[in-house]
């Protein structure tokens, strides 16, 4: 390692730690670390953004404890790096461990790797102060000051936050190298404060700024934090409005997943606004951008499928048994079931009956209002299947069969539904009953037409999905003379690795 940094042997005051089982679980996590900042290191000169972007963040998160944290910081991170004071300041707290009996996989190419930049570089005179492994270790220490289990005060990691978002907006993390790292943190930003609504302007901010910058990935997460934070105080007025002057950015970089939240909200606020259309077709293209492992996102998939099921009843239309049959959402999408099979049958008494049972599970998932909105439906299906079975039919028998109160009610109903085009029929005052026109044939009408428009449009639309999302390489010189001080023979071997990738993803 360089001269600048902090010795392994990082000392706990009169106490010092010896490891007997758990050293190869320490050891494991130590390598891991290295790895990924050698990742760093690696991809940072040449502005290999895809590399940056696998980062294993993640997986380090779950295994990493406070003292091995401590360690790591001093071991990377040199005296001048960015946010080292900030960083260490938070852990002070946490005891020191000594790792100067393990050995680390990678430490001689890391010192190689460090003397050929030292040499060649005019970046900086020390690689790991680097903004990027700055920012890669204040997402470590992020997330253990916020777990549940964290004794961290709420007003210290608010504040920890608060700084770490002031210190994104200096020039000095104004890299695109910094950009996965920096999207990360304003989701924490979110999270510790709890969406609060006085960090909507804060939020609209950052992404202006964001968006000046051409930060692709911070634009995409902020658009999804902004959106959540109208939504869950129901601005459904002022979230359109602001989707209608921004658009989601379409490029190789931004994940899958924040394109499925940017989906699914506005699939929720269209559903609202009785767009019912627009959002069926945006919650399942968030369905389909959401990752296809069953274990994997289940709380999101779920969350989209109440969301969708619902839409779909009211757009007159039943959903497919399999889609409750799916072992890992089964349980979780009961009420749903019950709600399909009332509004199925018609019968406004099964309906109130399953709508009051779990209006409490209706209300938490934030669905009751749409909920609510399908009493008209269930007498819609109701009439449809009395259109059928009747030719003629009075409206005394109607308000029995529905459960109307009155033959007024009966008529008003019948009439919007004749109107709206949901039954063929005809009201007759004089006799005070429901005529039938009969049933036409299907193919007679524009439903094959339009039924085929749909499914060309879904194709057309898939096709152009992954047209944008295919990316292909730079040429070798333009990565040359991004990294400025550094030749082609000094870096051949770090390109290499790097050519092989581009050449697979065509």
């Amino acid at each position: 390692m360089p001269a600048a940094s902090v010795p392994v042997d990082v000392e706990m005051g009169d106490v010092t730690l010896e490891w007997s089982d758990e050293k190869e679980a320490v050891a494991s996590v130590l390598n891991a670390v290295n790895s990924e900042i050698l990742t760093i290191m690696t991809a940072v000169p040449v502005i290999d953004l895809r590399a940056l972007s696998r980062v294993q963040y993640g997986t380090i998160k779950r295994k990493i404890t406070g003292p091995i944290l401590k360690v790591c910081i001093n071991r990377y991170l040199a005296n001048d790096a960015s946010l080292r004071g900030l960083l260490t300041d938070q852990l002070k707290g946490v005891k020191g461990e000594s790792v100067a009996d393990i050995e680390v996989e990678g430490g001689d190419d890391m010192k190689k790797i460090m003397e050929k930049f030292e040499e060649k570089s005019k970046v900086t005179k020390d690689k790991t102060a680097y903004p990027e492994i700055s920012l890669f270790f204040a997402l470590l220490v992020l997330d253990y000051i916020t777990k549940k289990d964290s004794k961290v005060d709420i007003k210290v990691q608010q504040s920890f936050v608060s700084k770490l978002v002031e210190h994104l907006s200096t020039e000095t993390f104004n890299r695109r190298c910094c950009d996965s790292f920096a999207s990360k943190i304003y989701a924490y930003f979110c999270r510790v404060y709890s969406d609060d609504v006085i960090l909507r302007n804060d939020l609209l901010a950052i992404y202006r700024t964001a968006t000046l910058r051409q930060d692709v990935q911070s634009q995409a997460m902020l658009l999804n934090l902004i959106l959540r934070n109208y939504l869950k105080y129901s601005l459904y007025d002022q979230a359109s409005h602001f989707v209608s002057k921004t658009a989601f950015p379409e490029n190789p970089r931004v994940r899958n997943t924040d394109m499925a939240r940017y989906l699914y909200y506005i699939g929720k606020m269209k559903s609202v606004q009785l767009e019912y259309s627009e959002a069926h077709n945006k919650l399942m293209q968030a369905l389909r951008k959401s990752p296809q492992s069953a274990t994997k996102a289940l709380g999101f998939k779920v969350a989209v499928w109440k969301l969708a099921l619902i839409v779909e009843l009211l757009m007159g239309e039943i959903p497919e048994r399999k889609n409750f049959m799916v072992k890992e959402t089964a349980k979780y999408l009961l009420p749903y079931e019950k709600l399909t099979y009332a509004v199925r049958s018609g019968s406004l008494n099964q309906f109130s009956e399953v709508a009051a049972k779990y209006n409490a599970q209706f209300k938490k998932d934030g669905t009751l209002t749409l909920v609510n909105r399908l009493h008209y439906n269930v007498i819609k299906v109701g009439l449809r299947s009395i259109n059928v079975s009747y030719s003629k039919i009075s409206l005394k028998d109607i308000c029995e069969k529905l459960g109307l109160e009155s033959e007024e009610d009966a008529a008003g109903i019948c009439g919007k539904a004749i109107v709206d085009g949901v039954i063929d029929a005809k009201l007759d005052y004089n006799t005070r009953t429901l005529e039938s026109q009969g049933v036409k044939d299907v193919y007679s009408t524009t439903v094959p037409q339009e039924q085929l428009h749909k499914r060309i449009a879904f194709c057309l639309q898939l096709n152009n999905d992954t047209v944008k999302n295919m990316e292909y390489p730079q040429a070798k010189k333009d990565k040359v003379e991004t990294a400025e001080a550094i030749t082609n023979e000094d870096i051949e071997a770090i390109l290499a690795e790097a050519d092989e990738d581009d050449i697979d993803m065509l």
